[in-house]
């Protein structure tokens, strides 16, 4: 706006449009409150404050911090890291709510992780640890996250984006720690105990949890580039992760890919393999093993009866048969992973398992 046109009436006529009754006149002016910045800020922040304390429709909530919030967040953020806590403490509950709590959850952690407020650790490390009934927040820090798992240059430090590259594994790793082992109480308490016999409120956890760890493996995948294919629309030049970037990726994801293996849910299962066919070239030995590790966790969940899986497995085995065959010969913890390999799929009956059984002689030719 330019400060030719400002006067007491454009003033006075803005904030009547900030308060007025139709929440779609308001949408809109919460979600162009930035343009405010240079020509008029304080009543920027006046109606920030307004909104963020008073506010109760959704829409016009998600405007602000869907829009306003997130192109003001990077220069602001003692200010606004208090509005948003401010409006998620308030909205709980309710139609849209769970949009508005997302949206709360991705601004917390970019406070958290990128700007370093104590106030936002403490509330993302508290969801992170109650992960069952913090879905909706915990969903969109993963997908937050996900773009800062291989941030940062490796040939020289770049403290900002180390900080946040490894403060974003560090958070991963606390919300599978929690989510995991509450799953797993579950399923044991419910041993044997079909679905829809558990109690609605311990369902309803189960599923969140369940929902948070599948969502993590999913970000996992897409962040270590597994298959280049998946960027659509991008330059694959620009955004393809190189060796050194995916031995690094390697390196510090092992403690969160190892977590998500204890899942045993069959796609996160799928993932991982996936992760590790995909870097299969830069350390072959120590991919081998850990296929195999992924493998065993796997059958909890019955992935050996996929036939995905089956394919996936066939196929990473006779690449290593045709490129590596030495590191079975030369070395008899990865001749013992390869037969336990051959055999969780060879005893679910797949041929294709038992084809490869009756080949292990040609290691030794």
């Amino acid at each position: 706006m330019k400060g030719s046109c400002i006067n007491d009436k454009v003033i006075a006529k803005l904030k009547q449009l900030s308060r007025d009754s139709v929440a779609a006149v308001r949408f809109h002016i919460a979600i162009r409150l930035s343009l405010l910045l240079q020509s008029l800020p304080d009543l920027m922040w006046e109606i920030i404050n307004d909104y963020s304390c008073n506010e109760q429709n959704r829409g016009v909530l998600k405007g602000l911090l869907g829009d306003s919030f997130g192109k003001l967040a990077y220069h602001y953020p003692e200010k606004l890291s208090q509005c948003t806590i401010t409006i998620y403490n308030r909205i709980e509950d309710g139609p849209g709510s769970d949009d508005v709590r997302r949206l709360c959850g991705e601004l917390l952690a970019f406070f958290a992780i990128l700007k370093d407020v104590a106030t936002c650790k403490d509330i993302v490390i508290e969801i992170s640890c109650n992960p069952e009934t913090h879905f909706a927040e915990l969903s969109r820090i993963a997908y937050f996250l996900r773009e800062h798992l291989t941030a940062g240059p490796v040939a020289f430090p770049d403290p900002i984006k180390d900080r946040a590259r490894k403060g974003s594994w560090d958070l991963l790793h606390l919300i599978l720690s929690s989510a995991i082992p509450k799953l797993q109480v579950l399923e044991n308490t419910y041993k044997n105990v079909p679905n829809n016999d558990w109690l609605d409120d311990d369902k309803e956890k189960g599923s969140n949890l369940a929902k948070i760890i599948d969502s993590i493996g999913n970000q996992i995948y897409f962040a270590a580039d597994a298959d280049p294919a998946i960027r659509i629309g991008e330059d694959p030049t620009e955004t393809a992760l190189g060796p050194v970037e995916k031995l690094r990726f390697l390196e510090e994801a092992k403690p969160v890919m190892d977590l998500l293996a204890d899942s045993g849910f069959p796609q996160v299962i799928h993932h991982l393999i996936q992760i590790y066919h995909s870097m299969i070239d830069l350390k072959p030995r120590d991919i081998f093993l850990a296929i195999g590790r992924v493998v065993q966790a796997g059958k909890r969940g019955g992935y050996q009866f996929d036939t995905m899986a089956k394919d996936l497995i066939v196929k990473i085995i006779r690449r290593y048969l045709a490129d590596y065959r030495h590191i079975y010969k030369d070395d008899k913890e990865c001749e013992r992973v390869l037969i336990e390999i051959l055999d969780v799929f060879a005893s679910v009956g797949w041929p294709e398992a038992h084809e490869l059984v009756y080949r292990l002689e040609e290691i030794y030719r």
